[in-house]
């Protein structure tokens, strides 16, 4: 990410209260998220945007700065929204099913425990508008919100957003070595990267967040080597590719990718949607190739055509829902 882009996310933290929260204890570690509520919001009920960083499944944080798109603080700025930066379990120390059990006690909570922390954050003057959620996910992030989406009950998000999404993790870009994987660049790093890493770890450790460049390394190697299939697991349910396959409803979504991305190949968004549109016909998706890199809506603005189209496809979905809760 450009340094400019990073010091306009630096400069958007300063219309927000951040609020950090513990959702969940695993061996006596806390998983937290951060709660970000803009300064000039006005009391009553607001919608929420919950945004998954990236960062490979391996590393990345909450508040990293080049994992932080600085449109998504203009947009929960625009529409006076709640916004949710969750960290989550990483692998190689968690499992895929680890992860996605972290997962699901993240949205138990977030159903449990939001309001409250919301209105603790803000003496009672804020309400989080659970029934308008906003799912949002980039790279690592998007198998986030993809799973989400998945998993949830119907109904539960207004809309999600998959941005340049981790989303076929079978396929060889994960699963096998290959020479000319170098995402963003990054020359090949030697194997025992992982091995080292593995061998190193000790029974019931957790990770949650890494604030790269810790474990970017790692991260790397991992990709160039394809070890995926060793940290995930073989379960279905880790595969969004496989769960598709039974859903009977998806929220409205908006899914773009880089032609020229480096680090999760466009195929996986392509081969999604092929998916997604073969098992709901009638499944509203926007989807969107522009050309790019990984990450390449980091200096984008929300005037931008491709993502203002998105976002406004986004905001009738998601915005327009009516809380028929408490």
């Amino acid at each position: 990410m450009d340094p400019a882009v990073i010091a306009a996310v630096k400069e958007k933290f300063t219309a927000f209260d951040t609020h950090n929260i513990t959702y969940q204890v695993v061996n006596g570690h806390a998983i937290t998220t951060d709660i970000l509520i803009p300064k000039n919001i006005q009391p009553g009920k607001h919608p929420v945007i919950v945004s998954f960083h990236g960062g490979y499944l391996i590393t990345g944080a909450s508040l990293f700065p080049r994992h932080f798109q600085p449109w998504i603080m203009d947009f929960a700025l625009e529409h006076s929204a709640v916004l949710m930066r969750p960290n989550y379990l990483k692998l190689p120390e968690s499992t895929g099913l680890e992860i996605l059990d972290n997962l699901a006690q993240f949205w138990k909570w977030f159903h449990g425990g939001l309001r409250t922390a919301v209105k603790s954050a803000t003496a009672g003057a804020v309400e989080a508008d659970v029934s308008r959620t906003l799912v949002i996910g980039h790279s690592a992030g998007a198998y986030l919100a993809v799973q989400s989406a998945i998993a949830q009950p119907a109904g539960t998000f207004g809309a999600v957003i998959a941005g340049y999404g981790m989303l076929d993790m079978r396929s060889p870009w994960f699963t096998t070595q290959r020479n000319e994987k170098h995402p963003l660049g990054n020359p090949t790093l030697p194997p025992s990267l992982v091995d080292d890493h593995l061998a190193a770890m000790e029974p019931g450790q957790v990770v949650s967040a890494a604030t790269p460049p810790v474990r970017a390394d790692l991260a790397l190697a991992t990709v160039q080597y394809g070890r995926y299939p060793d940290m995930l697991g073989d379960e279905a349910a880790v595969y969004p590719l496989e769960m598709l396959g039974s859903v009977k409803t998806f929220p409205p979504l908006f899914i773009y990718h880089g032609t020229e991305d480096s680090a999760v190949e466009v195929r996986q968004t392509e081969a999604f949607v092929e998916k997604l549109k073969d098992v709901l016909p009638g499944a509203k998706v926007l989807v969107r190739f522009e050309h790019g890199d990984h990450g390449f809506d980091a200096p984008v603005g929300l005037e931008v055509p491709w993502l203002k189209e998105g976002l406004e496809f986004v905001a009738g979905e998601w915005l327009g829902r009516v809380d028929v809760g408490a």
